[in-house]
């Protein structure tokens, strides 16, 4: 197998801005509201008109000692002149990353007790401590399970029940008092409100105005690095910034920007700068909320042993990434901060807090167009850091050598020369120099990304076609990169990256696809005549489960995007869900092996039927394949290789296993079959 090592998949979210500054804390406790003469027990129905209870702040993030309070919290105000029973109602949370298959909250609490006029109500979110800050007030209610940092759904409703809201914007549910979606939630109302970028970011997101709802989350919420949790009783504690020192702008080129992200060494870090450059990049969609820039009249034929700064930078900014296009000569001061082990420039103009902050396109002054560098990609990390944020023009031969999250997160690694990474234990024995061959493998592979932080097998992301793939243009292992369009050198997901012009989609495929591949594929139905007398292949049948998903008690499914169940999720079976699901993955299973003219097939990833029947028969689900292959063919051709009379296998052996099957008029087994186990792993 060809592999660049640890391709484990990474987590990718769209990035917000990191605080600006380092967070102090300040505790008031304010005496009870008087009590109301009148108390109401409203509906939903009622939260049209502006004075129902409104989910009022929302407090996700914080870590160690950053963090603000020592617990997350979801905090209700009452903006009506009634007091409001709360018996009866209860709060929900669920991740944004479960879609139509499982609409419901992994987080619940049932509500008690009363909000007065004007008055606010607590509830702790204990599932996922927040830091080392402060005691929030003693908290009205607990949430079971934790919230997410960055994107989630928070709903409070009229009835106990744990309700499976929809996705998309709800406004009209007949339970769901006041809802709010944030970050990449896929259900909101109207749109979703911002979220902090991770647990270092201590902002809360807090409703804009005092009770106002306008049934949009996006207009209503807005991030507050002031956070005030106030419970029924009326106590509040208080969390103010600090302020930081800042400078006057420094008037900057773009290489005279240190790009350690070590505030140690580098001075300007959270500090403003001004600079001039051409954009040569720009990203208003896919989530990276930006624009690439660099200085006029850079680039073209580099020395990379002399050249030692980069020329270019990433400019994060949300508020003005619409607002330009590739080749426009921008003026812009701001703050120079990190991101995923990067230095990139924050740019938010407008806000209170960076008054200083200023974007001005320069229309009437002549400037040198930008060049790509025309270099070979280097492969190491002073050489690539010199090249950050710059427009680039590939040179050499490239070859695709991992494509394992081209459907995750639409990235493929490639690497300089003809050939792929080869798999350190495929070249040395577990070791030294195994380790050493990974550590080479991991610092010469570079992603080609799609500019986009689009997780494609998670909902909304499913619905989206894949970059670079289709079933004309395969991306296969070994294939040569065939360039087409300049890329910028970038970092990000602990990964170097070449990123596209502009967020890769099939629409923009012409005007900033990178690559396409060449095709390796042979154009043939039928396997290559052959020299030898004996074929031997090994074939991964993906989880070949005669057990169902639907016979094991609490098991639940993996829908396609219909929402129908396709196979298990998480349950001990890890096969097919339903008998129509079975009989699809077993018919495509025989085709491919019959059509391999093998002798013998190895087989990975088959269920060890040991673990499913009374009898113990570890063979089953050979014999249930062996079954389908033989009646494919109309002849009794295939056997497997039966598992020893006496089988020592562990007590937590896996469900999967291996197996061999084969010709009986090629070859015969000689002697009983033998089970190794690794001793260090005797499951394996």
């Amino acid at each position: 197998m060809h592999t660049p090592g640890d391709t484990t998949p990474r987590s990718r979210r769209p990035r917000m801005i990191a605080g600006l500054a380092a967070a102090g804390l300040a505790v008031s406790l304010i005496g009870p509201a008087p009590a109301s003469a009148t108390t109401t027990s409203a509906d939903a129905s009622e939260a049209s008109d502006g004075e129902h209870v409104v989910i009022s702040e929302v407090y996700t993030t914080g870590a160690g000692e950053d963090a603000a309070f020592n617990e997350r919290f979801i905090e209700l105000h009452n903006p009506g002149d009634e007091a409001v029973e709360l018996d009866g109602w209860s709060v929900s949370y669920r991740p944004a990353s479960r879609g139509e298959e499982n609409l419901t909250p992994s987080g619940h609490v049932a509500l008690s007790g009363t909000i007065e006029p004007g008055g606010h109500y607590l509830i702790a979110n204990p599932g996922l401590s927040a830091g080392d800050g402060a005691d929030l007030p003693d908290p009205d209610a607990r949430l079971s399970g934790g919230t997410a940092i960055r994107d989630g759904v928070i709903w409070l409703s009229s009835t106990e029940e744990r309700l499976d809201v929809p996705l998309g914007d709800v406004q009209d549910h007949e339970d769901v008092v006041d809802l709010i979606g944030y970050g990449e939630a896929n259900t909101y109302e109207t749109a979703a409100a911002p979220s902090p970028s991770g647990g270092t970011d201590v902002r809360s997101i807090a409703r804009a105005e005092d009770g106002a709802d306008t049934d949009d989350n996006s207009a209503d919420f807005a991030l507050s690095e002031t956070i005030t949790p106030t419970n029924s009783a009326g106590e509040q504690a208080v969390h103010e910034p600090e302020e930081s020192e800042r400078q006057d702008p420094a008037e900057l080129e773009i290489n005279e920007i240190p790009r350690s992200v070590d505030p140690a060494e580098n001075e300007l870090l959270e500090q403003p700068v001004t600079v001039r450059g051409v954009v040569t990049a720009a990203y208003p969609t896919g989530g990276f909320d930006g624009f690439t820039l660099q200085t006029e009249g850079t680039g073209g034929d580099l020395d990379l042993d002399a050249h030692e700064a980069s020329d270019g930078i990433f400019v994060y900014s949300p508020w003005r990434a619409d607002d330009v296009e590739v080749g426009d000569f921008v003026e812009i001061t701001a703050d120079v901060t990190t991101y995923s082990g990067q230095v990139q420039l924050s740019l938010y103009p407008g806000s209170s807090q960076t008054p200083e902050h200023e974007f001005a396109l320069i229309a009437d002054e002549p400037h040198e167009e930008v060049k790509p560098a025309v270099v070979e990609i280097p492969e190491t990390d002073a050489e690539r850091e010199s090249l950050l944020g710059m427009l680039i023009d590939p040179q050499g031969t490239y070859t695709v050598t991992d494509h394992y999250t081209l459907n995750q997160f639409g990235e493929i690694g490639i690497v300089l020369g003809d050939e792929p990474l080869i798999s350190p234990t495929s070249a040395h024995r577990p070791g030294p120099e195994a380790d050493a061959h990974a550590e080479e493998n991991a610092q010469r592979i570079i992603y080609l990304d799609d500019a986009a932080t689009t997780t494609f097998h998670r909902s909304p992301g499913w619905d989206q076609e894949l970059p670079y793939l289709s079933a004309d243009e395969p991306v296969r292992i070994g294939a040569e990169v065939e360039w087409h369009n300049t890329v910028v050198m970038d970092r990000r997901f602990d990964q170097w990256r070449l990123q596209p012009t502009g967020h890769l989609t099939p629409e923009t495929a012409d005007a900033v696809q990178p690559a396409r591949f060449e095709d390796t594929r042979v154009g043939r139905e039928t396997p290559m005549e052959r020299d030898g007398d004996l074929r031997i292949a090994g074939f991964n049948v993906l989880n070949y489960f005669v057990t169902l998903g639907e016979d094991e008690q609490g098991c639940e499914y993996h829908a396609d995007r219909d929402g129908e169940p396709t196979t298990a999720d998480w349950c001990e079976v890890r096969g097919a869900w339903s008998t129509e699901s079975f009989e699809r993955q077993q018919a495509k299973i025989v085709d491919a092996i019959n059509a391999m003219d093998a002798d013998v097939v190895a087989l990975q990833e088959m269920e060890n039927s040991a673990r499913f029947t009374d009898d113990a028969d570890r063979d089953l689900a050979h014999a249930r394949l062996v079954e389908a292959l033989n009646e494919d063919l109309g002849t009794q051709t295939w056997e497997f290789v039966a598992s020893p009379e006496a089988t020592p296998t562990p007590e937590d052996e896996d469900v999967i296993r291996n197996g061999f099957i084969y010709r009986a008029d090629a070859v015969e087994p000689v002697d009983e079959s033998v089970i190794l186990f690794d001793e260090a792993s005797p499951t394996s």
